[in-house]
């Protein structure tokens, strides 16, 4: 395989957006095919898809009744498994939320959401899961809120083990979460955003791997101007690769995020984000991206981005480091 490619993406999509009285429906679709110059046996077909009806009763009654689904290359950087291994990850959820009064607002909801691979040798790392959460939030009539929530993660894989050889265990786990959330508007220019909580993850075949500790995250958005934002945001929290489920990992970090619209048609904007990613002591990871984005929209149905992008990982498993960066343009249609 090799380290340096061309990639082609040639997409099509298009949203249905109807509302009907007080419901709302939303259809969203998009496929891409993907074409690799120097690496061809990574050639693909991807798609994001979603649907969601946006439903209310009453005044006090609504929520959303939708369903997702994604299919794109799996990464290469924490497997090391480099040839195709397409993700598909369809999705279901169900969300209903109660106003009680001008101060106070219920919420509940569940949802299912599976992976599989199409890559024989990663099939050991499907999983299937299962969320469900209700809390309660207390709103203030500036637009302020603090709410606590409680949510139950049940996650299994269907090939039951961690390794297709002799003596593997069922990876299963659980995960239950109770943290607090709040939003507060300090000024129309400067709003805050958060949330803390507890974690604790099971697995009741292999409980040296059990976690229990806090997470947070804090976001601010910063407007100095009507036209530039500044979105910064720090956190600490459990995470897992999307194709490396049953590993997971401490993550902690930052991200600075301004945007500046030059004019009407002209946008710049960039991101700089530093992490650290500790995989429960045995390897350790410090991150480092960059991107620097330009979007010019000559007209209301065409839009030209260029985006350059830099990253590098250190790791104290050498294997893992690496460096590199990246150039996009696109041009995008809309009818």
């Amino acid at each position: 395989m090799k380290t340096g490619d061309f990639i082609n993406k040639a997409s099509i999509g298009g949203r249905i957006h109807k509302a009907l009285s007080r419901q709302i429906f939303d259809l969203d679709l998009q496929v891409d095919d993907n074409r690799y110059a120097a690496n061809n046996q990574l050639d693909n077909v991807s798609t994001k898809d979603s649907a969601v009806w946006l439903w209310q009763v009453d005044h006090d009654w609504s929520g959303r009744l939708g369903a997702e689904y994604s299919r794109s290359l799996a990464g290469f950087e924490n497997t090391q498994f480099f040839s195709l291994d397409l993700l598909d990850r369809p999705a279901y959820y169900f969300d209903i939320r109660y106003q009680l009064n001008s101060n106070i607002r219920f919420d509940a909801g569940w949802r299912k959401s599976d992976t599989s691979h199409s890559a024989a040798a990663r099939q050991n790392q499907n999983i299937e899961s299962q969320t469900s959460h209700g809390g309660v939030t207390f709103l203030t009539s500036k637009g302020n809120s603090l709410g606590v929530e409680y949510a139950h993660t049940d996650a299994r894989f269907p090939l039951r083990q961690l390794s297709f050889g002799e003596g593997a265990v069922d990876i299963a786990y659980q995960e239950n979460l109770a943290r607090a959330l709040f939003k507060y508007d300090y000024s129309p220019k400067l709003h805050f955003e958060g949330q803390a909580g507890y974690l604790m993850r099971s697995h009741p075949n292999l409980p040296q791997t059990d976690y229990q500790g806090e997470i947070w995250r804090i976001g601010m958005n910063w407007m100095p101007t009507a036209k530039t934002v500044v979105a910064v945001s720090t956190w600490h929290e459990l995470a897992a690769f999307t194709e490396l489920a049953s590993n997971y990992y401490i993550s902690e970090g930052v991200s600075f995020t301004p945007s500046w619209n030059i004019t009407n048609k002209i946008v710049l904007s960039g991101q700089a984000r530093m992490e650290t990613q500790n995989h429960s002591g045995v390897r350790k990871d410090e991150l480092f991206s960059s991107q620097v984005n330009v979007s010019y929209t000559p007209v209301h149905c065409a839009e030209l981005n260029l985006a350059y992008q830099f990253y590098q990982r250190d790791s104290n498993r050498q294997s893992y480091s690496y460096a590199g960066d990246s150039i996009t343009a696109t041009v995008r249609l809309k009818f």
